[in-house]
């Protein structure tokens, strides 16, 4: 049986009677083209998806009229919450929380609906996708030549590519100037030039497009680098005079459309 919450509140229950949730549709998606000129065919630009839509179906359950509308009145106040986690665990999957908001929600009420109200709802997710509840993170410690190439093998399930946070901990360094990631499967790069120091801290959020040391912007060449669904070789190079140790984490969350 699905579990299904919105606000921490469960859905799927004696009250709010579940009878189909219609969250497996993947967004539209948005295909730019362009055609060639005087040659059949078309090129593809960009490739994005839009929101989603969530459909829902149940019955509310009362012990007596005055039950049913007080619990009538309840599920109104706490679908009009905006922007609420929805929780959808399907039979046979694994949670995937949908940053949610219900556009509408009818009650189809006939005059012998005296204790039970069927209802439906609609909820818009304007990211156009959900997430794993906890993160995942591969780490490669104590990076200690240049340039350093291994492969990222954790990003394998979910149906969305996943927009890690990239985290280079400089444990010791000798006139650092720069360091640079770069994914080889996507074949993007991202690298920051300045003096670094003894324990610095590089965060680059390629979800958001942050890039920071300490907490603090910086100027950076290249691009947030995307990851595909699978394995992922990347190299980390840097430029300096000596010795250094570097540890790498990549944490991200499993994506679902």
């Amino acid at each position: 049986m699905i579990d299904l919450k919105f606000d921490n509140t469960t859905i799927s229950n004696t009250t709010y009677f579940l009878e189909y949730s219609k969250h497996q549709t993947a967004p539209d998606r948005d295909l730019e083209l362009v055609r060639l000129p005087n040659r059949s065919g078309e090129v593809l630009i960009s490739n994005n998806f839009r929101s989603k839509r969530i459909l829902l179906r149940g019955v509310i359950l009362g012990t007596s009229p005055s039950d049913l509308q007080s619990k009538v009145d309840t599920f109104k106040e706490l679908f009009s919450r905006e922007a609420k986690n929805l929780d959808i665990t399907p039979d046979g999957g694994s949670i995937r929380r949908y940053i949610a908001t219900c556009s509408s929600h009818t009650f189809d009420q006939e005059s012998y609906n005296v204790t039970h109200m069927p209802w439906e709802a609609e909820f818009i997710v304007p990211s156009g996708e959900g997430k794993a509840t906890s993160s995942t993170t591969y780490s490669d410690d104590d990076i200690t030549s240049s340039p350093h190439t291994d492969a990222i093998g954790l990003i394998l399930a979910g149906s969305k590519k996943s927009q890690p946070v990239i985290v280079m901990t400089i444990d010791s360094e000798t006139n650092m100037t720069k360091l640079k990631f770069t994914n080889n499967t996507t074949d993007q790069y991202i690298e920051v030039t300045r003096a670094f120091a003894n324990a610095e801290v590089l965060t680059i959020d390629c979800e958001n497009m942050t890039c920071q040391v300490g907490g603090v912007d910086v100027d950076f060449d290249g691009v947030f680098p995307k990851f595909d669904i699978g394995t992922n070789s990347y190299t980390l190079t840097t430029t300096d005079t000596g010795a250094f140790n570097i540890d790498l984490d990549v944490t991200y969350y499993l994506t679902y459309l």
